[in-house]
C-alpha cells in the first residue's frame, strides 16, 4: 500500500470513503431509487393502462359512431321509402278525387243538357200552341167563317210541321 500513500492517499481514509460510499449508496438505493422506480413503473403501467383504456373507449365510440350512422341511414332510408309511398298515396287519391270530379261534372252537364232540352221542349210547344192558336185566329178572322175552324187548325199544325223540319 506504499505506492497509495505514496500518491498522498490514507488507505483508512480510502477504506472509510469506500464504506461511506456503499452504505450511501446502498441507502440510496433502498430507500430513494427503489421507491422511485416502483413509483416510475406505477405511473407508466397507469399511463399505458389509461391509453389501453382511451384506444378502447376509442374503438367503441368508433362502433357505435358506426352502428348510429348505419341506424341513421336506415331511418332516412325508410322515411325516404314513407315519403315515396306517401306522394303515390296522394297522387292516386288526387287522380281519384280528379276522376270524380270530372264524373260529377259530366253527370250535372248531362243533367243540365237534360233540363235545357226539357224546357226547350216545354217552350217549344207553348210556342207552338200559341202561334197556332194565333194563326188559326188571323185566318179564321180573315176567311171570315167560310172555312170550317177544324179545317184552320188543321191546315196550321201541318205547315207547322212542315216549317219545324227545315229549322
Amino acid at each position: 500500500m506504499s505506492g497509495i500513500e505514496s500518491l498522498g492517499i490514507d488507505p483508512t481514509s480510502l477504506l472509510i470513503y469506500l464504506v461511506n460510499f456503499g452504505i450511501l449508496f446502498f441507502v440510496v438505493a433502498k430507500f430513494i431509487v427503489n421507491p422511485i422506480t416502483k413509483i416510475l413503473e406505477e405511473r407508466t403501467k397507469t399511463i399505458s393502462d389509461n391509453l389501453n383504456e382511451a384506444e378502447k373507449l376509442k374503438s367503441e365510440m368508433a362502433k357505435e359512431r358506426k352502428e348510429l350512422l348505419e341506424a341513421h341511414n336506415k331511418m332516412k332510408s325508410q322515411m325516404n321509402d314513407e315519403i315515396r309511398k306517401f306522394e303515390l298515396a296522394m297522387k292516386k287519391k288526387l287522380e281519384e278525387a280528379e276522376k270524380e270530379t270530372a264524373e260529377k261534372r259530366q253527370k250535372m252537364v248531362d243533367e243540365a243538357e237534360k233540363a235545357i232540352s226539357k224546357r226547350k221542349d216545354t217552350i217549344m210547344n207553348e210556342i207552338k200552341g200559341e202561334v197556332t192558336n194565333a194563326i188559326t185566329e188571323v185566318v179564321r178572322a180573315t176567311l171570315k167563317g167560310r172555312v170550317s175552324k177544324e179545317v184552320v187548325e188543321e191546315s196550321v199544325v201541318e205547315n207547322w210541321k212542315a216549317y219545324a223540319k227545315k229549322i
